[in-house]
């Protein structure tokens, strides 16, 4: 990866004040999302908060004894809610729901043997809908793929997608059309492991086309579709990060931006033009947070730099409403908010 600009360490690179934090109190957390300009939650790996107030205050959620509090991702869309992570068995699945715009949720009705969830979107076009990535176990075997809820995140159908990868990111622009984004990255076991897999849905999730999968230097870690032709990727390295950009569905790819040191976590676009993506990285003690803003497709990337904390999580509604949560160099989590 050739670096497009360097990130300056201990400083705000451009306008870093447009971003307000609103909450850094809350323990670690995984996930944001907004209802309105008012409403939203955010999930931490074992709790759950909700605002009323734009962030001004957080109440905790209580979760019941049979929930699963191991969270990786949380989505809000219109009065519903789904948060999804780890589950052990049909008594704990791996998800949650809320209908009331997340006042209080109940356990999904799933049932498998074990489960991770680790990305859940709305799917637009229809109230209730939802669409889940992830593993899961059951008594008929295990499988990669998606899950998709129509009835607010009660009830969840499985769909594989033909792969042994690891099902990661998921983006529905639309009702039918849908990308799946996954593969492996290098752990403790394997520091080696690099693999980027895509796969295509036209019928609602319920079958999936492998667009590519990749053994190389790279791995995706978050994707976004706003229509049948345009989708962007992000991509991490074992030394920095990539933006990538299609205009044909997915079936060729053009480097858009690369980055040193940077990785990036997550990846929204509000609209064709305009999106985030988000990361960071670690300077020995301290942690140096990137939000990366396009206002023409990708084409360039205006990047908020901010120290303390490294940028996990970012979702939006409009241009003037993006939030994103993030783990601070105390192990602690924020949440800031954009304010142009």
């Amino acid at each position: 990866f050739e670096a497009l600009f360097v990130l300056a360490a201990f400083a705000c690179v451009v306008r870093c004040d447009d971003w307000v934090l609103v909450a850094d109190n809350l323990g670690p957390l995984v996930g944001v999302s907004f209802f309105d300009e008012n409403v939203g939650i955010v999930t931490g790996y074992q709790n759950v908060h909700r605002t009323t107030d734009g962030g001004a205050t957080w109440q905790e959620i209580e979760i019941g004894e049979l929930q699963t509090t191991r969270y990786k991702d949380v989505c809000a869309a219109e009065k519903g809610a789904v948060i999804a992570g780890v589950g052990d068995s049909s008594f704990m699945p791996g998800s949650s729901y809320s209908t009331n715009a997340g006042e209080n949720f109940t356990s999904t009705e799933e049932y498998h043997l074990r489960q991770i969830w680790y990305d859940v979107k709305p799917i637009p076009g229809e109230a209730g809908f939802f669409v889940k990535s992830g593993f899961w176990t059951n008594l008929l075997g295990s499988g990669q793929g998606v899950s998709i809820s129509t009835d607010g995140g009660r009830t969840w159908v499985d769909h594989r997608w033909g792969s042994d990868s690891n099902a990661l990111f998921v983006s529905f622009p639309t009702t039918q059309l849908g990308w799946l984004a996954g593969g492996e990255s290098p752990d403790l076991f394997n520091t080696s492991a690099y693999r980027a897999t895509l796969g295509h849905t036209t019928d609602g999730g319920r079958s999936w086309t492998i667009l590519h999968d990749i053994f190389s230097d790279y791995y995706y870690s978050g994707v976004a579709f706003t229509d049948a032709s345009n989708g962007w990727l992000i991509a991490n390295k074992a030394k920095g990060a990539s933006i990538m950009h299609t205009t044909d569905g997915g079936t060729s790819w053009l480097t858009q931006a690369t980055f040193d040191k940077l990785k990036l976590k997550d990846l929204v676009m509000l609209s064709n033009q305009e999106g985030w993506a988000v990361g960071g990285y670690e300077e020995g003690l301290f942690y140096h947070g990137e939000l990366l803003r396009t206002l023409d497709a990708g084409a360039s990337w205006l990047p908020y730099s901010m120290r303390g904390f490294i940028v996990d999580h970012v979702d939006g509604f409009d241009s003037a409403h993006v939030y994103a949560s993030g783990l601070s160099e105390t192990g602690g989590g924020v949440v800031v908010k954009f304010t142009e």
